[in-house]
């Protein structure tokens, strides 16, 4: 990213909801495997004392009695975790689950463990007394489903509350967007203000290069529209003093004013921190919605440039109708501008002309001429 930008407000609420969601992701995979991690350490525990059990048992009932059978089925109805068992000799199998079709099925009449996603088995060698290769094999459930799906549902809970504050965070500003600020204008000042309508009114910092083309390509424009009932837009522009950056800010701002959009011979710089820029085709509300978006653009992307609106201060006039020529429409927006300058609370001023008042000055000053 180029120095003196930033990303956009959609690029860092982009961010912020990747990072809830991989945190969120990883939080999820984690009390998992540890749940697992600790079921499989208890089952193991609850087997080794089933084991026990199921010896004693034998040795003190008699295997495969029926009190021998209670009491495996109350050791593994008593146990957290064990699901069923399966006891095994030469003398015979007893095969118990703590309920009947959960993890046993038999086959040819002899039983086995149903594989079951979250299920485990223990298997180990036993002792039995006056019996040979004494066996147990014991099924366990290291994932608990309920608590898992409780876990999960916190989870989507959190991931539908971070798309709500995404989509409010995004709406919200598009939806101010929409509702356009009122337009800051004033009528046309005292004529008196316009005797030399470019030296009076013109700006210390904005005065055109001689070797300007700015008259000439307005007058141009001017004459085009005219021909074609268009109306025009011309934007007067200066920034707050950078000092040794102004020309890296100019260029900056040249470079963006693709954005309004804008043929780039119709940019012309003015002074050490303005632009001047011809909208042809716009009207006078069209060309403030333009550079309304084209401010905000600048302050969000250059952010360690432009502090505040006021930084980049804007000034407009348009054609309107009228039978204007360039010098008139040049300081009626830098009329504009040096208000907004003088003005920190409104950065974008557009002069609005009264066709019939500009008409009937005209008419005076043909009469006084005369």
């Amino acid at each position: 990213m180029a120095a003196g930008t930033k990303p956009s407000f959609s690029s860092v609420i982009a961010f912020i909801c990747l990072g809830i969601y991989a945190v969120l992701i990883a939080f999820t995979g984690f009390k998992i495997v540890t749940a697992i991690q600790h079921n499989r350490r208890i089952a193991r525990q609850e087997f080794g004392v089933v084991a026990g059990s199921i010896s004693i048992a034998a040795g003190t009932n008699g295997f495969l009695t029926e009190d021998f059978q209670k009491i495996v089925q109350t050791a593994v109805n008593e146990s957290s975790l064990l699901q069923g068992i399966i006891v095994s000799s030469e003398a015979g199998t007893c095969a118990l689950e703590r309920k009947e079709g959960l993890v046993l099925e038999w086959i040819e009449g002899n039983p086995r463990f149903v594989k079951r996603f979250g299920m485990g088995i223990f298997s180990d060698a036993i002792s039995i007394e006056d019996h040979r290769n004494g066996a147990v094999s014991a099924s366990y459930q290291y994932l608990d489903l309920g608590a898992t799906a409780t876990l999960l549902k916190w989870i989507l809970a959190a991931l539908v509350l971070t798309l709500g504050f995404a989509f409010t965070a995004l709406v919200i500003p598009v939806i101010r967007g929409q509702k356009k600020p009122p337009l800051i204008e004033y009528k046309s000042p005292p004529e008196e203000d316009l005797k030399d309508p470019v030296l009076e009114v013109m700006l210390h910092s904005t005065e055109l290069d001689p070797d300007s083309t700015l008259r000439e390509h307005l007058e141009a424009e001017l004459l085009r529209c005219a021909r074609f009932d268009q109306d025009l837009v011309f934007i007067a522009l200066e920034f707050k003093d950078q000092g040794e950056r102004d020309s890296e800010v100019r260029q900056h701002l040249i470079d963006e004013s693709i954005a309004l959009p804008v043929m780039p011979d119709l940019v012309f710089e003015t002074g050490k921190r303005g632009l001047s820029i011809i909208l042809p085709g716009s009207d006078l509300e069209d060309g403030r919605t333009k550079v309304t978006d084209f401010q905000h653009l600048m302050l969000e992307k250059y952010e360690t440039i432009f502090w505040e609106a006021s930084d980049l201060c804007i000034g407009l006039s348009s054609r309107n109708r009228r039978s204007v020529d360039a010098d008139r429409l040049i300081s009626e927006a830098r009329s504009a501008l040096k208000r907004s300058i003088n003005d920190p609370e409104n950065s974008i001023i557009v002069f609005r002309s009264d066709p019939e008042k500009y008409k009937h000055f005209i008419d005076s000053k043909g009469k006084t001429g005369a």
